[in-house]
C-alpha cells in the first residue's frame, strides 16, 4: 500500500533530487538493473507505459506484482486459506536461469542507456 500511494505522490507532485539514492559506482557510469525505475514507476502511475519502458523495460512487473499480493492477501483475508506457488525442484534450475538471463538482458539493456539514466 505504501508503495502505490508513493507512486501516486511521484505522479502528482514529480521527482525530487533528494535522497539521492544512488549506488556509488553509478557516478562512475555503470548502470544497475534498478536504474531507471523512479522515473518508469513515476510514468506507470501516469498511465505512460511506453516512456516507462524507456527508462526501465522492468517497471511494468511492479504493478503486476502488486496487483499478484493484493490478490493473494485479499482471498486469505477472506477465506482464512493462502494461494500457495510451488516450484517443483527440477523447474528451479528452469526458473533460475530464466532470471538470471532476465537480469543480465536488463543489465545491458540499462548499461546501453547510461546516458539517459544519468
Amino acid at each position: 500500500m505504501v508503495g502505490v500511494l508513493l507512486a501516486l505522490a511521484l505522479a502528482r507532485f514529480g521527482l525530487s533530487s533528494w535522497p539521492d539514492l544512488h549506488p556509488p559506482l553509478h557516478r562512475l557510469g555503470v548502470m544497475d538493473p534498478l536504474c531507471g525505475m523512479t522515473r518508469a514507476v513515476r510514468y506507470l502511475a501516469l498511465l505512460r507505459v511506453r516512456e516507462a519502458l524507456h527508462y526501465n523495460p522492468a517497471s511494468p512487473l511492479l504493478p503486476l506484482a502488486t496487483v499478484a499480493l493484493w490478490s493473494r492477501s485479499l482471498h486469505g483475508w477472506r477465506t482464512g486459506h493462502w494461494i500457495r506457488v510451488r516450484v517443483i525442484p527440477t523447474d528451479r534450475r528452469v526458473v533460475g536461469l530464466a532470471v538470471a538471463v532476465g537480469l543480465v538482458l536488463l543489465e545491458i539493456h540499462q548499461q546501453m542507456n547510461a546516458t539517459l539514466l544519468r
